[in-house]
């Protein structure tokens, strides 16, 4: 398989394709460690899709899907990888939610919490006409904090196997930790990072303590980390 999105036809009444299903997910859960993310080390990533569609009218309209405009520039929204997927579904209207499912059945990944997820689609298929998702200037900012958000969950995750946050609640803490940090004049993906890591495993409101902002204050204009 090339290092590029693809997609796969699959009809499980043929063992050589449940192999193939089964290696798939097998491969999957190993990747989704949390040291590979760390690391930046490539991996493998994988989602099932049931759809109605024929693949060659599917790889279209999700391709589609995966071209949007930012402005004057045109932007790869990479909706198709369980590392942005998730939060997308954050971000995004129900209206924008439904331009990335509305032409499939069932949409499974393996989440960072290694736990089976599975989008639906609650309206009928149907065949994308538009492609546009009108992401707004301030989606777009959230969307690119993405990578920021990834690398400070797999931190978390790394450091404290022992976790209770699962992703989805962690999700809704890095976002607003995001906002937070850039309130406060916080730019640079590492500080958003080391933000959103503190209010993790300390607490949302962690900056306001006492010593840690008499510290802030004693190294004013200097980065975070």
């Amino acid at each position: 398989i090339k290092p590029t999105p693809g997609l796969i036809k699959l009809n499980l009444a043929k063992e050589e394709d449940r192999i193939i299903l089964r290696q798939s997910i097998e491969q999957f859960y190993l990747e989704v460690a949390p040291q590979n993310t760390l690391f930046a080390k490539p991996r493998c990533v994988y989602g099932w899709i049931f759809s109605p569609l024929k693949i060659d009218m599917l790889a279209r309209d999700m391709g589609g899907v995966a071209i949007q405009q930012n402005n004057e520039s045109t932007e790869l929204l990479r909706y198709y990888d369980p590392a942005v997927l998730p939060v997308l579904l954050n971000i995004f209207s129900d209206n924008q939610k439904n331009m990335l499912v509305k032409f499939l059945y069932f949409w499974l990944y393996i989440n960072s919490d290694r736990q089976l997820i599975i989008e639906k689609n609650p309206r009928n298929i149907s065949r994308h006409t538009i492609f546009n998702c009108i992401i707004s200037e301030q989606q777009w900012r959230q969307i690119g904090w993405i990578e920021s958000r990834n690398q400070t969950l797999a931190r978390y995750h790394f450091f404290h196997p022992q976790y209770t946050i699962l992703e989805n609640q962690a999700d809704t803490i890095i976002l607003k930790a995001f906002e937070n940090a850039e309130r406060k004049g916080y730019k640079n993906k590492n500080d958003l990072s080391e933000y959103a890591y503190y209010s993790l495993i300390i607490h949302p409101q962690f900056i306001d303590h006492d010593i840690i902002s008499q510290v802030i204050k004693q190294n004013d204009n200097r980065s975070l980390v």
